[in-house]
């Protein structure tokens, strides 16, 4: 077995990434955008290609577009804590989909509920 990756799945993910800085740089500087794009719509990219080619693919672009609104976005520190902890969790969804593990996602929705106020702090 070797460890590479497939085109395709590389091509996909550099798509999904490119959609995933986009949705979330509108939810920075679309006002209309702020409170739902900044917590949930960006992750759904990460969450499609983690179901469709695996946890490796899927961190891979999740580090490609955290980069992108690293370096775009008006703050890096929050922008990466805001990576960490919902990019984290969409790709523990995505394996957890990928896997059907009804008691996984248990485990990640409270997880999820869990961190989800941290966000404020």
């Amino acid at each position: 077995m070797h460890n590479s990756v497939r085109t395709q799945a590389i091509v996909e993910g550099a798509l999904l990434a490119a959609l995933t800085a986009i949705l979330g740089l509108a939810g920075i500087y679309l006002p209309f955008f702020k409170v739902s794009d900044r917590f949930f719509l960006w992750t759904i990219p990460i969450v499609v290609i983690t179901v469709r080619h695996g946890l490796r693919v899927g961190m891979i672009t999740l580090s490609v577009a955290g980069g992108f609104n690293c370096d775009a976005g008006p703050s890096f520190v929050g922008l990466f804590f805001l990576i960490l902890q919902f990019g984290g969790l969409a790709l523990f969804y995505g394996a957890a989909f990928r896997e059907n593990g009804g008691r996984r996602l248990l485990c990640l929705s409270v997880l999820g509920s869990l961190s989800f106020p941290f966000y404020w702090f």
